[in-house]
């Protein structure tokens, strides 16, 4: 079994990872809020007495490279305190200066041991470092670091732009809502220097880390600041070879990076509900976690705290939104070198085989899931001898597996005037464009009744993606989320260019083919994006015929260790809903349920894998059934 494990982490294809970037799905934007002003203290407060004993401690400056998704052009100060010598810490005006350069935070020292922070907008919060606690008043305004990017406009980064969609204000209800971290029940020690508030730099990047990908990752040596458009060991692989390199842990790192993980589990993890564990929920990771699995987290061996790393992805599964074994983002980070990735399982896996077995086994079960997503769109491939679209007796169905990648360098040609609108283009099979010409194609053909857009092999994508579908089919675009930890609801609308006119008006938020009889076509494998639009579609009137939908229901966090592992989660920031306020990470009922058989064929390692075969789904009569469901319906 454990040679199956290793060959499994080796032969990882980008097609199974497709769902962790599903929702870049979500992918936000906020306004930025943060002061270029220094750091003025109160000249009355800084002689207050009585503060915390580690604020005094003595420390080491040291200056690190920041490398800002490929540009090497800055340094930051990092802070070494004696008594915690490997945990860097960051001021926080430091902190949004490295985010957005010329960009500061007003401190004012209050009383002992407590800090007001303010930003240039007037978002604010306290920080007492002999509580080691920090409460902020309205956490998503005050962490809010990007700026909102309307089409031709923003940050002028062509190949990551849908000219086609425009970003609106979010609606949050309530629209502030606080959020209060107890530092001191995770062993994380907030300093002062009368002037300054110094938190652990990996804290602040999970505490600020966004759903459009943007987060901080330090390896003790240098500092990346990435987003979701970029693969990062691109950006320096040597980077993020370093932690899987190393054979120890320093014991105050050890300490803290366990501390950091429960925080960033308890506060971040969104709880989608597909994830049975709901000790972690109830009681939080500390206390969920074995004393063997504690202590192989907290230990100075690389080694076992790797494997105590994979152990708890096995746990935390949720159906890949979530992943925080090593193993596998060494593979998702781009690192090809087989040599190496195979190193590194048999550096980090196999001694624990005979010590740990059963815990192996879940780590094996973890990596080797094979849901046989593939395997079924092949058969269906071959059975309709076509991957685009095909007309079957009134019916057009649409195949549709991916909610991106767009083809982002046509479309910005055609916004500017200087190429035509893009067409199917098999490199983009998860542009919008096929599904537009699909729609053309049944639209012309006077025996088309139906359009079926068939996500039963959909593993997610981009929000933007699936927005513009639901705008082009039935006029809107709307999307619900709950953020769970600070319980607001939100409402993400975005403009769509729906008729692509390349001008953004009423006549977008129409149904453009209301001649056709629109069903989604879903399965078990319809998950994240593939997941949601059933659940819009549903909610917009529209039908959902096939399988119940596989869930996802939050979008994803990237996250990263102290020693440098990057890591995701379903994020709390935003827990889908539906328009009844019901978390759809259950999957979503269709209206018309079909025929599903079970089938086994050989994957690409020759191993026999089950898949569902789901050639019921296009016989001749599910079109009479779509038809009849509307004619019942009108």
């Amino acid at each position: 079994m454990t040679k199956r494990y290793f060959r499994h982490c080796l032969d990882i294809k980008v097609r199974v990872w497709r769902p962790f970037v599903a929702m870049a799905l979500l992918g936000l934007s906020l306004t930025a809020c943060v002061d270029s002003e220094d750091n003025p203290v109160d000249p009355g407060q800084e002689t207050a007495t009585g503060d915390d004993a580690s604020d005094k401690a003595p420390f080491k400056v040291a200056q690190v490279s920041v490398n800002d998704n490929g540009k090497s052009t800055k340094t930051v100060a990092l802070r070494y305190y004696d008594d915690m010598p490997n945990v860097a810490y960051i001021s926080v005006s430091d902190f949004q200066n490295m985010l957005v350069p010329g960009k500061g935070i007003r401190v004012n020292k209050t009383a002992a041991s407590q800090y007001a922070l303010v930003t240039s907008q007037g978002e604010t919060a306290t920080v007492n470092t002999a509580e080691e606690s920090m409460t902020i008043d309205d956490y998503m305004s005050f962490v809010a670091l990007n700026t909102t990017n309307d089409a031709g406009a923003g940050d002028n980064n062509d190949a990551d732009e849908l000219y086609y969609v425009r970003e609106k204000p979010m609606t949050y209800t309530p629209a502030a809502a606080s959020a209060a971290f107890d530092m001191k029940k995770y062993g994380i020690d907030l300093r002062g220097d009368g002037q300054m508030v110094y938190v652990p730099l990996t804290t602040l990047s999970d505490m600020y880390s966004d759903l459009d990908g943007k987060h901080v990752i330090f390896n003790g040596e240098k500092i990346i600041l990435t987003d979701f458009g970029a693969q990062p060991a691109t950006l320096d692989e040597a980077f993020f070879l370093k932690p899987y390199e190393a054979t120890e842990r320093p014991a105050d790192l050890a300490a803290y990076s366990y501390g950091e993980l429960c925080f960033a589990i308890d506060h971040f993890y969104g709880r989608p509900g597909r994830n049975l564990d709901k000790v972690i929920e109830e009681k939080g990771l500390d206390q969920a976690l074995s004393e063997t699995h504690r202590t192989l987290l907290k230990s100075t061996k690389m080694t076992e705290y790797v494997f105590g790393m994979e152990y708890l992805a096995a746990r935390l599964y949720d159906g890949s939104h979530t992943t925080i074994s090593p193993i596998m983002n060494c593979v998702l980070i781009g690192i090809n070198d087989s040599k190496k990735q195979s190193q590194y399982a048999d550096k980090f896996i196999q001694a624990f085989t005979e010590e740990y077995p059963f815990m192996v086994m879940a780590v094996a079960a973890n990596v080797q899931r094979n849901d046989g997503s593939a395997l079924a769109a092949k058969a269906r491939q071959k059975l309709l001898n076509t991957d685009t679209y095909t007309k079957i007796g009134n019916t057009m169905y649409c195949i549709f597996d991916d909610f991106g990648p767009a083809d982002t360098k046509s479309w910005t040609a055609f916004y500017k005037g200087t190429g035509p609108m893009p067409t199917y283009n098999p490199e983009y099979k998860g542009d919008i464009t096929g599904i537009v010409e699909a729609l053309e194609k049944a639209a012309a053909d006077p025996e088309v009744k139906n359009f079926v857009l068939d996500l039963t092999c959909n593993n997610g994508g981009e929000l933007s993606v699936l927005q513009a579908i639901t705008t082009l089919l039935a006029g809107k675009n709307a999307v619900n989320w709950e953020n769970v930890l600070t319980k607001q609801r939100v409402v993400n609308e975005v403009q769509v260019d729906g008729n692509f006119d390349r001008v953004f008006d009423d006549k977008d938020n129409a149904p453009h083919y209301p001649q056709l009889n629109i069903a989604i076509l879903t399965s078990h494998y319809a998950y994240s994006c593939g997941n949601l639009l059933p659940s819009q579609m549903k909610d917009y009137g529209y039908l959902i015929i096939g399988e119940k939908t596989g869930g996802g229901s939050c979008s994803i966090q990237k996250m990263c260790t102290a020693e440098g592992f990057c890591y995701q989660i379903s994020s709390a920031r935003a827990r889908l809903l539906n328009k009844a306020g019901e978390n759809i990470d259950g999957g979503v009922e269709p209206h018309i349920a079909l025929e599903v058989k079970k089938a086994t064929g050989k994957d690409d390692d020759g191993d026999s894998v089950e898949y569902s075969d789901f050639s019921a789904f296009y016989a001749p009569s599910v079109g009479e059934q779509i038809a009849s469901w509307y004619a019942n319906k009108k």
